[in-house]
Parts: C-alpha cells; sequence; structure tokens
C-alpha cells in the first residue's frame, strides 16, 4: 500500500479547475484525446459525453493563465473509492508535476482511501512515482502491456484483532 501523499509534488503556478462545462472545446478534447487509446472524433465525443451526463463522473483541468494544459477524469466508485478513467498533460508541460497535481487534487477533494488506474508500459512509472502500485495485467492485444496501478492509504481497511 502506498503512503498517503507520496510522490504529489508541488506544480508549476496553476490552478484545478472543473472541466464539464468546457468539456466540448477543442482545447479540452485536445487534452482527452491524448488520454484514449486510437481516439477518434466519435469516441472523443462518447468520452466528453460520459462527463457531461454520467453521475459519479468528474473531469477537471489544470489551468495555467489561460491555458488548460492538463486533465483528470476520475470515477467515483464508492463513497471512498475512484478510478482515474484519463489523465493527460500537454507535452510541452509534461515532467512538471502538473499530473502529480492533479492526482492529489482529486484525492483531497473526494477524501478518497483508494484510488486505481489501468495504464499501459509508457505511463506506468508516472502512477508507481506517485505512490501507486503496479500489477501487469494480461495482454489485451500481443504485444500491449497494460497495469492496474492502485493507491491506498496505509491502514484503510484493517481490523483489530
Amino acid at each position: 500500500m502506498a503512503k498517503a501523499g507520496k510522490g504529489l509534488a508541488r506544480a508549476p503556478a496553476g490552478r484545478i479547475i472543473n472541466l464539464k462545462p468546457e468539456v466540448s472545446t477543442e482545447e479540452v478534447q485536445g487534452l482527452l484525446a491524448l488520454a484514449v487509446g486510437r481516439p477518434t472524433a466519435t469516441r472523443i465525443e462518447e468520452v466528453c459525453q460520459m462527463y457531461q451526463f454520467l453521475a459519479g463522473w468528474d473531469l477537471f483541468g489544470y489551468r495555467i493563465g489561460g491555458d488548460v494544459v492538463g486533465c483528470i477524469g476520475i470515477q467515483l466508485l464508492s463513497w471512498r473509492e475512484g478510478m482515474v478513467r484519463h489523465i493527460s498533460v500537454a507535452p510541452e508541460h509534461r515532467a512538471q508535476g502538473i499530473g502529480r497535481a492533479m492526482i492529489g487534487y482529486v484525492l483531497r477533494r473526494f477524501a478518497l482511501t483508494r484510488l486505481t488506474a489501468e495504464t499501459n508500459a509508457e505511463a506506468v512509472g508516472f502512477y508507481r512515482r506517485c505512490g501507486f502500485t503496479a500489477t501487469a495485467l494480461p495482454e489485451p492485444y500481443p504485444g500491449v502491456e497494460r497495469f492496474q496501478c492502485v493507491w491506498e492509504v496505509e491502514g484503510v481497511g484493517l481490523t483489530a484483532s
């Protein structure tokens, strides 16, 4: 289990905003396309509709000045558990702590004790640096590696003997 807050470093000056009102903008759809495997206009529209209309699906962004440079979509699975459905940072703003800041934000905003994500080999290191544990999943397609990443507050769910 990960320690609460491990790896959640400070990002450049910016602020986290609710992106639901902006989900149909080109800027937000471009960020979502970075987080969707094999993105098409139809698939991006479907993802946008999930955030607009499904209960428990929230979309937040990281704004620097007037630009949204990152986004995180979360699905609340239960009272204190969530799943990262989409996360991306514009290429020119990566490796600055923005992704970690967005993870930290959703953990605090929803007081989560467990956060999961399914990701590829390219992004698994990011989740590990944020304090997640990663377990390889069966390959959905030949040569495609997927990982289940889990962040949990230590001691949650343990009972006294």
